[in-house]
């Protein structure tokens, strides 16, 4: 595989979810990965901000005509129509955070697609600027937010604790 120097940033256009676009992409491309996935993109990125790896990073993708080469990943959603969650912002800067430093990207070529064709892909609400301001975010978490996150996480799971108990308790 060539030298990966973009990281290539899509929306899904529609909310099919990981399973819809992998059947859209068997039926369109049938380009199956090392990884079982029909989806062309690299990774996918649900709006609970969870990134599937679909592709490994050394194949070429099926995502942007003649860009193949490099890291496509595609958020759900419909970027002219929505926001993209709190959650997919948070997983995206993440990982265009990792992928910029795992192979010495710059900034300046962290796009969205429409970059490269005439589309509007990856939305209107998930401007260029917002792209480049992922790019160059260079605070990591602090280790008191790691805590007050585990300790809400922790909240969360003694209240579905407490309601797997009362709907035990119901039936």
């Amino acid at each position: 595989m060539n030298k990966i120097e973009f990281l290539i940033i899509h929306h899904e256009a529609g909310n099919q979810g990981l399973y819809g676009v992998n059947e859209f992409h068997k039926q369109k491309f049938n380009f199956i990965s090392k990884l079982d996935w029909f989806v062309g993109y690299h990774y996918y990125c649900d709006k609970l901000g969870k990134i599937t790896q679909t592709r490994t990073d050394d194949e070429i993708g099926a995502h942007t005509l003649g860009y193949n080469e490099n890291l496509g990943i595609c958020l759900q959603g419909d970027f002219n129509n929505e926001q993209p969650t709190t959650n997919q912002r948070h997983a995206l800067r993440l990982w265009i955070k990792q992928k910029m430093k795992q192979y010495n990207i710059s900034a300046n070529n962290v796009k969205g697609h429409r970059n490269f064709r005439d589309t509007s892909c990856c939305g209107k609400n998930l401007p260029d600027n917002e792209l480049k301001e992922m790019a160059l975010y260079e605070e990591d978490i602090k280790e008191d937010e790691i805590k007050e996150l585990e300790k809400q996480i922790s909240l969360l799971q003694q209240i579905i604790n407490k309601l797997k108990e009362w709907l035990n308790y119901k039936k």
